[in-house]
């Protein structure tokens, strides 16, 4: 199975639906980077994730699983990754280049795309292209900028 960075990390962050529209005021790639700079959390059945986003195009993501999301002996319950990012066409590209997980090096670098469907000063909502929404939307609340 491959190992995606942002699907693991934020597939823990899984929180109810949101059904709301997108914002109706259209954000530039540059005004996305800029307000999505700062530390966010999702919490959801699987694990609280964290994540904090620079301004320069890094990020470094920590989570931890709950013990009902582990499925092997040895999968990892504090999962650290780091890597860069950059905004193009309202779609987030990730990509991660070091992670404490131990099969990450048959995988790294690894590139995700997610849509943003909403950014404000305190919710960001990201969907996985290409997937259904009711499994791969994603809610975060903003901690810090």
């Amino acid at each position: 199975m491959r190992f995606l960075l942002l699907l693991i990390t934020m597939a823990v962050c899984l929180t109810a639906c949101d059904h709301r529209q997108p914002s109706s005021s259209i954000l530039s790639d540059a005004e996305v980077q800029k307000k999505l700079a700062g530390t966010w959390r999702g919490k959801g059945e699987y694990g609280v994730c964290t994540f904090v986003v620079a301004s320069n195009g890094d990020y470094a993501a920590q989570t931890v699983f709950t013990k009902a999301a582990l499925k092997r002996p040895n999968d990892i319950r504090n999962l650290s990754t780091e890597g860069t990012w950059i905004i193009k066409d309202g779609v987030l590209i990730a990509t991660c280049t070091k992670s404490n997980a131990s099969n990450a090096p048959l995988y790294l670098p690894m590139i995700d795309r997610l849509t943003i469907v909403r950014l404000d000063d305190r919710e960001l909502v990201t969907r996985y292209d290409g997937q259904r929404p009711e499994i791969f939307e994603m809610v975060y609340q903003r901690v810090m900028k």
